[in-house]
């Protein structure tokens, strides 16, 4: 088990001929921190990514537990898909996996903490396009940046998640606002720039409709802003299995950024679970 902060060490200084490091967490927000646990020395490590230089597995496996005590690697070491997680090491978060997206009950049933948290429900802005999501309630700014989102507001606080998604759904069948943003579309606003006055006239009609129609009051609109300059080029989206050299950009939402002979876009939570290669 990984717990002292003594154990951190950096990649970089570390010998790549370890086919077991294993990326167990990767944190997009507020610039991507990459954790990898090493199976054969059992030591953690964050991965060096200014400048860039992996080779990334195809195949994902459990990123086993955090939690207090530490890290606990996965002891099935069980081949993930859908999620990084298995469900035996998912079960202190939640037991029933497809309870993230879809929650069954109001936590009667399970009990389960997060089920029965205060949940938000709230609107990202992607330039002037709204999408309508739910978090729990202490994480909605983390969650609108890690979408890549240029401008959230709260429209409710509701006391879980069951709650939460029901609302979430009457406004996407009632009003018309999408549930999804593909993170692609996200891409041409790194040249084009972000037109923060149309965002807000946008989120002022939007909410309008919302207290006539559904009777709820959004908060107002804050913008959100990210630490790098409008791209001359818009980037290239590459899959994740494989090689990555070049110099770091930076990251909105889903994105790592680098710039191989042009910019490129890396999704850096679909590393999560994947290993680091040999590089020859």
């Amino acid at each position: 088990m990984f717990s002292s902060a003594s154990d951190i060490f950096n990649l970089r200084s570390h010998s790549k001929g370890h086919p077991a490091r294993h990326i167990v967490r990767v944190d997009p927000y507020p610039e991507p921190e990459i954790s990898v646990f090493d199976h054969t020395t059992g030591e953690m490590g964050r991965l060096d990514i200014d400048p860039i230089d992996i080779d990334v597995s195809h195949g994902s496996m459990c990123v086993g537990r955090f939690d207090r005590g530490g890290y606990t690697a996965c002891p099935h070491s069980q081949r993930v898909g859908t999620y990084s997680v298995c469900s035996d090491c998912g079960a202190p978060m939640i037991r029933h996996l497809e309870c993230i997206f879809e929650p069954k009950c109001e936590g009667e049933v399970c009990g389960e903490g997060i089920c029965t948290a205060e949940h938000a429900v709230y609107l990202a802005y992607f330039g002037s396009t709204p999408k309508v999501g739910m978090s729990t309630g202490g994480r909605v700014l983390t969650r609108v940046r890690e979408q890549g989102a240029d401008g959230y507001s709260i429209v409710a606080r509701v006391p879980n998640r069951y709650r939460a998604r029901r609302l979430e759904k009457t406004i996407f069948s009632t009003m018309h606002v999408r549930q999804g943003f593909r993170s692609e579309a996200i891409l041409p606003l790194l040249t084009q720039g972000v037109d923060h006055a149309e965002m807000a006239a946008e989120h002022e009609v939007l909410s309008s409709r919302l207290a006539d129609i559904l009777d709820l009051d959004p908060s107002p609109l804050q913008t959100l802003e990210y630490d790098f300059e409008p791209l001359d080029e818009q980037p290239v989206i590459v899959p994740t299995p494989g090689r990555h050299t070049g110099d770091y950009i930076g990251a909105k939402g889903r994105f790592l950024i680098y710039l191989d002979d042009v910019p490129r876009a890396l999704k850096v939570k679909d590393l999560e679970g994947r290993f680091l290669l040999d590089v020859v």
